[in-house]
């Protein structure tokens, strides 16, 4: 008789959390990506893809028996993109050409 393992679920990233959710021009913050199971042998890589004001790696790597990983992250001034007192940002993380999308720091704008 012939039995099968049944396929393990696809590695997902499940979240994105910040060590603050909020800040303005220069602030260095950090982010922690979490996975849905722990990465295989040799880890995987992520590709972190920002709007506009974020300044960070573009790839970091979760190593194997991780299920997460932590990025450092820097608030640069674009004021071309700034039309109000806070700026709203994303970071796309693509994982084995799946994306997801998740809400970036917010930015405050200093007064004009």
């Amino acid at each position: 008789m012939l039995s099968l393992a049944a396929a393990a679920d696809p590695l997902k990233v499940v979240s994105l959390q910040w060590n603050q959710p909020q800040g303005k021009d220069g602030d260095k913050l950090s982010g922690q990506v979490t996975l849905n199971a722990p990465a295989p042998a040799g880890g995987v890589n992520l590709v972190l893809e920002p709007t506009f004001n974020l300044e960070l790696p573009i790839t970091v790597k979760v190593p194997a028996g991780q299920t997460g990983v932590q990025f450092p992250l820097k608030i640069v001034d674009d004021r071309f993109f700034h039309r109000d007192r806070e700026a709203r940002t994303t970071l796309t993380i693509v994982l084995e050409g799946q994306e997801y999308e998740f809400p970036g720091p917010v930015i405050d704008e200093p007064a004009d």
